[in-house]
């Protein structure tokens, strides 16, 4: 990006004409619960055009960091990129002990989670 004439572009270098316009970067969406969603697919669509280009899945699973780490989730410029995404979340109920949670997020580190979600109090329904 620069100011007009400043810069020589190649000839099959793509020029938009941004006059009176504003350019931003693409935003980042850090709390998503939209891979696996009824309308997945749709939802990405809208983030996209409302200018949202990746998003961090806050929800997650050992199956859906397989998905993704096989290319299932692959980023394309149809929709925003799936940038990280958490195992299954760290409660007292599967990590009752200092000694288990150690080895959950051993497990997660290992599965490739790119975070771990902890909830510090158990769900009741």
């Amino acid at each position: 990006m620069a100011p007009a004439g400043t810069i020589q572009a190649s000839p099959d270098t793509k020029v938009v004409d941004a006059t009176g316009k504003y350019v931003v970067p693409g935003y980042l969406n850090m709390h998503m619960h939209v891979v696996g969603a009824e309308h997945t697919s749709e939802t990405l669509d809208s983030m996209l055009a409302e200018g949202i280009t990746g998003f961090r899945q806050m929800s997650g699973s050992y199956e859906l960091l397989k998905e993704w780490h096989s290319g299932a989730f692959s980023s394309s410029t149809d929709q925003p990129a799936l940038l990280t995404m958490p195992g299954d979340i760290l409660t007292p109920i599967n990590a009752s002990t200092p000694e288990i949670a150690a080895e959950f997020v051993r497990l997660q580190k290992e599965e490739g989670a790119g975070f771990i979600k902890i909830c510090r109090k158990s769900i009741r329904t």
